[in-house]
């Protein structure tokens, strides 16, 4: 019902959120500038911790992620609350210790 155009629109503003979220706690942002806003994938820096231990973590605190590209991917849908990105960057800020 929603419609791709607005389902894409839902995702790529999801993704800018997320980012702002991530930069203002103090992530290191991986994704490229160019990249941002084409997809919505965010992909952070784990302030020197193993990116692999970090995903472990995030994951047992229920926070779906995954590593790749030396840090943590965040993949936010159109349906995804804002408040549940909120508490991911939260959680992800407590475990890389921004």
């Amino acid at each position: 019902k929603t419609g791709m155009a607005e389902v894409e629109m839902a995702v790529l503003a999801k993704s800018a959120y997320l980012g702002t979220l991530l930069a203002d706690a103090g992530a290191e942002i991986i994704t490229p500038a160019h990249s941002r806003g084409r997809s919505g994938i965010i992909t952070f820096g784990t302030n020197g911790k193993q990116p692999r231990l970090v995903w472990q973590s995030l994951m047992e605190k229920g926070v779906i992620c995954m590593h790749r590209g030396g840090g943590i991917r965040f993949s936010a849908h159109f349906h995804t609350p804002d408040e549940r990105l909120r508490d991911a960057v939260s959680l992800a800020a407590e475990v890389c210790q921004w």
